[in-house]
């Protein structure tokens, strides 16, 4: 690909972060600040919920995100989230059923 936007002239950056060209520092500091592990796959997971015009299917075994989550809710003053679950809620099928029938 380098030699092919080389041979175009087409402008490119070896150094692209995605992680900081999509948010800034400050803004994944605040996630820190409100409980997001500051890790590379929490970053990415916390531009897919920022970014994301629907809510995303969270997959959360060790609460982390739950925990961040709530955090940022709470600020917000937004209330409380819904469809908080586990493994061993009886309701789980029809959460998720709901959950992809909504998108």
């Amino acid at each position: 690909m380098k030699k092919i936007a080389l041979s175009l002239k087409f402008p490119f950056n070896d150094d692209l972060d995605l992680i900081n060209f999509l948010v800034s520092a400050d803004k994944i500091g605040s996630w820190n600040l409100q409980g997001l592990p500051n890790d590379e796959l929490s970053k990415q997971n916390g531009i897919i919920i920022e970014k994301s015009k629907r809510f995303p299917l969270i997959i959360d075994p060790q609460n982390q995100a739950r925990t961040w989550l709530e955090r940022m809710w709470k600020s917000k003053s937004e209330g409380s989230m819904k469809w908080i679950t586990d493994l061993f809620d009886t309701r789980l099928m029809q959460y998720m059923r709901d959950a992809i029938e909504s998108g």
